[in-house]
């Protein structure tokens, strides 16, 4: 994504969202490397952390991290390429499966975005694109019994 695609990324974003060169760089490829970066790095930080026994022969402290129990639903805004994959991915690098909802204007980067990370080597089924009307999906998860969360940005 830094080199390969970085300028399919923003041309995207520049079609879908009446981007500038510049506001497409900021608002696609520079961000998404951030926010890919900052959650690996945060994810490798928790990892570290781990409860401390006062007493170690009384007390046995234990931790253990795990993905949530359902499939998170990821519903990506209008206007900034970067957080649709935000939203999307991260709870995918935390183990979490995910039906991301992008917006229609948003569509061709999100979908790049999308098969970037499949050519990375996101396995199929992690993270599935499902492009849809916005109250049809709404309605879809929020009567689904294993739905376990929703991240969204945008307006309603």
């Amino acid at each position: 994504m830094a080199t390969k695609y970085r300028q399919e990324l923003n041309s995207a974003t520049m079609l879908g969202q009446s981007k500038t060169v510049i506001q497409a760089e900021i608002d696609a490829a520079a961000e998404l490397i951030d926010f890919i970066r900052l959650n690996a790095y945060f994810l490798k930080e928790v990892s570290k952390y781990r409860p401390i026994s006062e007493d170690i022969k009384v007390t046995k402290n234990s931790m253990r991290y795990r993905g949530i129990d359902g499939f998170i639903a990821a519903v990506s805004p209008f206007n900034f390429t970067a957080i649709g994959g935000n939203l999307s991915y991260t709870p995918a690098l935390m183990g979490n499966a995910v039906l991301w909802k992008p917006s229609d204007t948003a569509m061709l980067s999100n979908w790049r975005i999308f098969n970037i990370m499949r050519e990375a080597g996101v396995p199929d089924g992690v993270v599935n694109f499902v492009p849809a009307d916005g109250p049809v999906f709404g309605d879809t998860i929020t009567a689904s019994p294993h739905l376990a969360g929703i991240n969204f940005t945008g307006s309603i």
